[in-house]
């Protein structure tokens, strides 16, 4: 159960592992199911005109970015 790995000892001192099983139950059908991602932080980049995209989470541009 979730709440069995919200106790605030886990993964002290060493990390800790668990295996997830999750049901979908809604996908959003107006919107896509990845985004742009800063290569450094993975974060969200927002794209500027003409000069590539911006990294709130670095606070820097980039020319190029993940998917």
């Amino acid at each position: 159960f979730l709440s069995q790995i919200i106790e605030p000892s886990v993964g002290e001192g060493k990390p800790a592992y668990f295996n997830v099983r999750v049901y979908i139950s809604f996908i959003k059908p107006d919107q896509p199911m990845w985004y742009r991602a800063c290569k450094t932080c993975n974060r969200k980049v927002t794209e500027e005109i003409g000069s590539g995209y911006w990294c709130e989470g670095c606070q820097k541009h980039e020319t190029e970015c993940n998917l």
